[in-house]
């Protein structure tokens, strides 16, 4: 890892533990080289798929109220053309059409909110064509309408992956609820592809918000890590003795830790033992061998 200023808390570890072969025999103490190792910075979220039922009733409800403006406002033109030329209607029913006209307009404006009140102002920008292709896809199981909630405190920039193995999706923009249990944003998202198939409404899903560039180091597996004084170590071998040494940008990962500062590929770490190792140092110094 090349020459480096100790940390605060490296430089108050404590000194090297020297054990003999019969210690590290009865100890258990195994080591292994590091393999390079990429990761991708992010964090885990959740994907729960939402019923695009109440979506298809809206989008219905919709298609309805422009009908309806549109004869109502056609009827007031009609009927105000004739009261212009002096004919059959009268101005109360000209006013009573116009009222109309107007009622059906709010409706529609009315049923259009709903979407976004509802589901999100990411869904209620589609436009008619596209929300009735999406009702199409989701119906078809072509497509997945999902709400991606993210822990409290974090931010939900970033690119985001749903199920397992994980695929890519479409945001559409924040989500109109969230989880009450998570406490943080929510993004409405579509999902499509074979990955469709696990995401029938209700069921959660797992996802992840990636951020920024691919970040080269190595993975600690878990048998290696011990925790002392709230930081993440593990023993390095050094001159025949074992060195506790702090990772403390540890992330967690599938059966162990990415680390990208502290210890890196090539490395030889302390791989089975390590929580004996530390009841040393907490301890009385190791017997003497026969």
């Amino acid at each position: 890892m090349g020459d480096r200023a100790p940390t605060a808390v490296e430089a108050a570890a404590p000194d090297p533990l020297a054990l003999d072969a019969g210690q590290r025999a009865r100890l258990g103490i195994t080591t292994g080289t590091l393999a390079p190792a990429q990761n991708e910075p992010g964090f885990a979220a959740f994907a729960r798929a939402l019923d695009a039922g109440p979506l298809a009733a809206i989008d219905g409800e919709i298609l309805t109220a422009r009908a309806a403006a549109a004869a109502s406002a056609a009827d007031a033109a009609r009927l105000a053309e004739l009261a212009r030329q002096d004919q059959s209607a009268s101005a109360r029913s000209v006013q009573l059409a116009i009222s109309q006209a107007t009622a059906d307009r709010q409706r529609v404006a009315l049923a259009e909110r709903r979407v976004a009140l509802e589901f999100g102002p990411g869904l209620a920008v589609l436009n008619t064509n596209a929300r009735a292709g999406l009702i199409a896809d989701i119906a078809a199981r072509r497509a997945a309408l999902l709400r991606i909630d993210i822990p409290g405190g974090a931010s939900a920039s970033g690119s985001v992956a749903v199920g397992d193995p994980l695929r890519s999706v479409q945001i559409l923009g924040p989500a109109a609820a969230t989880d009450a249990r998570v406490q943080g944003a929510s993004l409405l998202a579509v999902l499509r592809g074979p990955g469709t198939r696990d995401a029938a409404a209700g069921r959660l899903l797992p996802a992840r918000i990636s951020r920024g560039p691919f970040v080269s180091g190595a993975i600690v597996p878990n048998a290696a890590v011990v925790r002392a004084k709230g930081q993440l170590w593990v023993y390095v071998p050094e001159a025949g003795s074992f060195v506790r040494r702090v990772i403390d940008d540890a992330r967690p990962v599938g059966g162990g830790w990415f680390v990208s500062h502290g210890v890196g590929p090539g490395d030889t770490i302390v791989t089975g033992g390590a929580g004996a190792l530390l009841g040393i140092e907490n301890g009385p110094a190791p017997a003497e061998a026969d």
